[in-house]
């Protein structure tokens, strides 16, 4: 087994230095560095049998083509999906929301109808659900919160059968919080709710065995997870497949045009319009081998130990807030410093080569619960080090000493 500092070698952008100093990655929720590895698979696909996939019948067509659909089939076994056709390729996790808002929901919500989501969620499992209801004159309503921590009781008196779909997060984007969705699918099956997981900072941090996780959708990102941009997965259980209808129309997705009527390919082509990214998914397939040769399980187990250490030494600072005290906290952890504002902050951290976001971390309601606006989030990934996150705190420190300075 290799150790975490073989492991690191693996990521050639680490040894960058950033304003002289040496990089402390610390994004990982917006996107992860690829390996060396992945890096590899994408220039060997365009060297050795680059051609647009599902096209042709020649050589460098089948090579691309099969190498694309093995991805397919990763993704089934990574996620314990009973057959590839409920693996729907798209450009990310928004896509994979936007899909099943525009396929599946808006042909089955009338007025009076609700969609759950939370105030947890990414406004990529917000606004989209918002306003297909507004479209349809149904009712969007939000699960709230206490403290980082989806009020559970809530939750359960929310459902009823009026409610359409639940949509919610697997792990929050801004406080990290890992939401309970075994007990709130369980609950929604109750009613016979459809659910929908937005998998997008959870797939790196826990598995997802969807033979036993009865959610009926899933959607995640290639790039939280070692691969490239603009590549994602939507799961659909199949038992949903019929019921989505294309709404982008184009190439791969048809069986017959003429000029009187249309129809649509078998499933999950009728799903995929266009020529897709798929010098993208190829890649994904080697990050996704990559990962699975660490072991989920081992890579979560560390990373959990890099956010303890993050808030032990953050919490060490008397003027650092922590945002939420959820239960259990995976991938990130968001913060507000007293008299510092979150750009000030990250503009004078990245002088120490540490990078961190800043913003409202596109979910507005849960930071405005919060009595804020912009928020300091800092994401570790298993190629940080203990080390890293001492100097975090060191770093930390000294800037807030630089503003307490120039404000005396």
């Amino acid at each position: 087994m290799r150790t975490w500092e073989e492991i690191r070698e693996d990521f050639p952008i680490l040894k960058e230095k950033i304003h002289g100093k040496d990089l402390i990655y610390l994004d990982n929720a917006a996107t992860t560095q690829l390996p060396q590895q992945v890096l590899d698979c994408f220039v060997e696909h365009y060297t050795k049998y680059n051609a647009n996939v599902h096209r042709g019948i020649h050589y460098l067509s089948e090579q691309s083509t099969m190498h694309m659909e093995a991805v397919r089939n990763k993704l089934k076994d990574f996620l314990h999906a009973e057959n590839q056709g409920e693996i729907i390729f798209t450009s990310g996790a928004t896509d994979s929301a936007n899909l099943v808002a525009q396929s599946f929901l808006r042909h089955v919500l009338q007025p009076g109808d609700v969609v759950l989501s939370t105030e947890l969620e990414h406004h990529a499992n917000f606004v989209v659900w918002q306003q297909v209801c507004q479209e349809c004159g149904a009712e969007f309503r939000m699960i709230p919160t206490v403290d980082g921590e989806l009020d559970m009781d809530a939750a359960h008196k929310m459902l009823s059968d009026k409610v359409k779909l639940l949509a919610v997060t697997a792990v929050s984007n801004v406080t990290g919080t890992v939401v309970d969705i075994e007990t709130l699918i369980a609950w929604a099956k109750e009613y016979e709710i459809p659910v929908y997981i937005d998998a997008a900072q959870a797939v790196r941090h826990r598995t997802f065995d969807l033979a036993g996780l009865q959610c009926d959708f899933l959607g995640f990102s290639a790039h939280k997870m070692m691969g490239p941009t603009g590549v994602g997965c939507l799961f659909v259980r199949e038992k949903w497949l019929n019921e989505m209808q294309p709404y982008r129309y184009g190439g791969g997705m048809i069986d017959i045009v003429t000029e009187e009527k249309t129809t649509f390919a078998e499933l999950p082509a009728r799903l995929e319009a266009g020529t897709p990214n798929y010098s993208g998914i190829i890649t994904w397939g080697a990050a996704l081998d990559y990962l699975m040769d660490i072991g989920i399980e081992r890579m979560a187990s560390y990373e959990e130990e890099l956010i303890k250490k993050a808030e032990e030494v953050l919490e060490a600072i008397p003027q650092v807030n922590i945002l939420g005290h959820p239960k259990q906290r995976a991938g990130c952890i968001s913060i507000q410093i007293d008299g510092v504002h979150p750009y000030d902050f990250a503009s004078m951290i990245d002088k120490y080569g540490v990078a961190v976001r800043t913003g409202s971390m596109c979910a507005q309601p849960i930071v405005n619960k919060m009595g804020l606006d912009t928020v300091i989030r800092i994401s570790p990934a298993f190629y940080n080090t203990m080390e890293e996150m001492k100097k975090l705190g060191e770093y930390t420190e000294k800037v807030i000493a630089f503003f307490e300075r120039i404000k005396r």
